[in-house]
């Protein structure tokens, strides 16, 4: 059985630029992408703070992967083409803030930040795509 691991941020001074919030997150969410056990699958968050996150999420992406993640000789791919092909499926477009795409050739996808999703597409599980929830 398959259980979410969340993460919550529940103040601005976890979001600061500063603070190893955000490194940790994307460390641990994007090694092996995402197919790991300590990868976090979402993240609740306050409103006040999620827009602030985000961005500094896309900066750590940035810093730790370059311009283009893809090309980055460290990072992971799928495990195979069926599994490539059913996480893509699962990444909703309309909701994707950063990546959503992927190079099939190489069984890759990019980090991904999808924002305002529902609960059931947390739990259709998307290895590379970190979902925010805020209240």
């Amino acid at each position: 059985m398959h259980r979410c691991a969340d993460t919550q941020i529940r103040r601005r001074t976890d979001v600061h630029p500063c603070m190893p919030a955000v490194r940790r997150i994307v460390f641990g969410k994007y090694l092996n992408c995402g197919q790991t056990c300590i990868a976090p699958d979402y993240i609740l968050c306050e409103a006040a703070v999620k827009d602030q996150l985000i961005a500094e999420m896309k900066k750590e992406i940035l810093r730790q992967f370059g311009q283009e993640p893809l090309d980055h000789k460290d990072y992971g791919r799928i495990i195979n083409d069926k599994h490539y092909h059913r996480l893509m499926a699962l990444i909703d477009q309309e909701k994707v803030v950063s990546g959503g795409y992927g190079r099939v050739k190489k069984l890759q996808i990019a980090p991904t930040i999808m924002d305002q999703v529902t609960w059931e597409q947390l739990y259709a599980k998307t290895a590379d795509a970190l979902r925010i929830i805020y209240k």
